[in-house]
């Protein structure tokens, strides 16, 4: 079930992309912040003993995060115009993306990326660890209590939500995944 649910988020990124496509011209193009250099004070996750966070330069960290698991994905806009560029790398148990500027925009925990023991959310949170504990270790999420019909727990931060997906299939008693979208 946990599989579904993170094809599920892709597809509804994927969407979104579209979307934007479809009604984004030059004049609708919003104006890109770019004071987004962040340290780890914020939520971020630790991949190899390397932490990342949204806002960081994806080349000072590239060195210290392992091999890549595939070649890297580039997404580029429907209409071929230059109002972003985002490159997703691919590591053992986690995707991070950077954006035109090099800068990491999205970060994704997942055991579709296979194994996720090299990867923990503030150096306390693996996937599969029980929700109380990580709630005791991150603290109260934006949504808490969290909802009946809510699978996740959303942290939201000056540049970034984080989502802890919880695993449907054991009733929201462990962690299946983390998402980190900036903004």
């Amino acid at each position: 079930m946990k599989k579904y649910l993170m094809i599920i988020v892709s597809v509804l990124l994927l969407i979104a992309i579209a979307a934007g496509c479809a009604g984004n011209t030059p004049a609708d193009k919003p104006e890109e912040k770019t004071d987004t250099d962040v340290t780890t004070e914020g939520m971020y996750i630790v991949l190899n003993g390397t932490k990342v966070g949204i806002g960081m330069t994806y080349a000072d960290i590239k060195d210290g995060l392992g091999t890549e698991t595939q070649p890297e994905d580039v997404i580029l806009p429907c209409d071929e115009g230059d109002s972003f560029r985002n490159v997703m790398h691919h590591y053992e148990g986690a995707t991070i993306t950077e954006n035109r500027d090099g800068k990491v925009c999205e970060i994704e925990v997942s055991d579709l990326h296979g194994n996720t023991d090299n990867v923990t959310l503030m150096g306390k949170v693996k996937i599969g660890d029980k929700t109380e504990d990580a709630v005791a270790a991150l603290g109260e999420p934006d949504n808490w209590p969290t909802p009946e019909d809510d699978y996740s727990l959303i942290y939201k931060y000056d540049n970034c939500f984080v989502y802890v997906f919880l695993d449907p299939d054991t009733n929201k008693a462990t962690v299946s995944g983390i998402n980190f979208m900036g903004f």
